[in-house]
């Protein structure tokens, strides 16, 4: 599976792009990355698991359900929130039986992804992708399989003085030349700063 390149959760490649963001972060001195990267791949699938349960629901007519604590499921005047009322009848997505190795299909993926850009993440179900990840990802092409452009988040350690920022653009473009050659994917840094250096 060609996501196996990007997400850090179990079952993906050891030397996948953000399993090679966590390594350097490891050690920020010198590769000038402070933590491990946000990842929306990450978050989509663990919001899909049924481990999760209450992040992914579906209606009884399959479509989507959002959490209990959200409108419809949860009125903005109630003090509470149960399990009665609209959604009292919303099922996880899915089992674990229906998931090739904890993975969704090309099919679920494709089905389940917008409903996750559309989930908003609340205190009980933080894993939405509304707002945090909605302009992570590049959906053109989408229809046929496709993602054409997607971005991940990381940030340099506290840099102090020129010498610190050149060098972070430095070691970021090598990071992303030397882990682009190695996955085959085109892979680029960017920083608001960068455009000075």
């Amino acid at each position: 599976m060609a996501a196996d390149k990007d997400p850090s959760v179990s079952q993906c490649d050891s030397n996948s792009l953000l399993n090679e963001i966590t390594k350097a972060s490891l050690v920020p001195e010198s590769s000038f990355i402070a933590k491990p990267a946000a990842s929306w791949l990450d978050d989509f699938l663990v919001w899909l698991s049924p481990k999760a349960f209450g992040c992914c629901c579906k209606f009884v007519n399959g479509s989507y359900c959002p959490p209990n604590d959200q409108f419809p499921c949860c009125q903005p005047n109630e003090d509470s929130c149960g399990i009665s009322g609209a959604c009292k009848d919303c099922t996880m997505c899915f089992h674990q039986s229906d998931l090739y190795e904890g993975r969704p299909s090309t099919a679920q993926f494709k089905e389940k992804l917008p409903w996750f850009l559309k989930a908003s993440p609340s205190a009980n179900y933080a894993k939405g992708g509304s707002g945090t990840y909605s302009s992570s990802i590049d959906l053109t092409g989408f229809d046929s399989g496709m993602i054409q452009a997607s971005s991940f988040r990381t940030y340099h350690k506290p840099l102090s003085g020129q010498m610190d920022y050149v060098n972070a653009i430095k070691v970021a473009r090598d990071f992303s030349s030397r882990v682009s050659d190695s996955l085959k994917i085109q892979i680029f840094p960017y920083s608001v700063y960068y455009i000075f250096f």
